[in-house]
């Protein structure tokens, strides 16, 4: 049995057909910590006011919310059947953010300052870099 025939293309009809497709998007992200995370920061050894512009330019993707339906069951209407029926769409709540991490892990204390100062160090406390060391201390109060 005969199959199609193959037929020879030129590298500019590749092109047209192949690389004309949407690109992965470049973000920035924008920051506007509060005092409290930024005099954190500052006693940690991270200055936002020089840093911040790299911390907005280090964001690798996002993963925004997304949509689905939301169904019920219904097994009355027919033996042996169930359906699935949609009635309102659903959004999620969630988004993520992925960063580069820089040598000094500057934007990695960004965000535990961030967290830390919500947090007030009441029963939980967590160091994650500390100068020369990659991984800190973990206490448990």
């Amino acid at each position: 049995m005969a199959g199609p025939t193959p037929r020879s293309y030129n590298t500019s009809e590749i092109k047209s057909r192949l690389l004309n497709v949407a690109t992965p998007n470049t973000y920035m992200v924008k920051f506007t910590p509060p005092s409290e995370v930024q005099s954190l920061m500052t006693e940690r050894g991270v200055n936002y006011s020089s840093n911040g512009e790299t911390f907005e330019l280090a964001c690798l993707g996002i993963s925004t919310p997304d949509t689905s339906f939301l169904t019920h069951s219904v097994q009355a209407d027919y033996h042996g059947v169930t359906q699935e029926i949609p009635y309102r769409r659903g959004y999620s709540n969630e988004i993520e953010l992925r960063f580069l991490v820089d040598n000094n892990y500057d934007i990695l204390e960004f965000f535990e300052s961030w967290v830390d100062m919500l947090h007030q160090h009441q029963v939980l406390q967590l160091k994650i870099m500390q100068k020369n060391y990659f991984f800190g201390l973990v206490q448990i109060k």
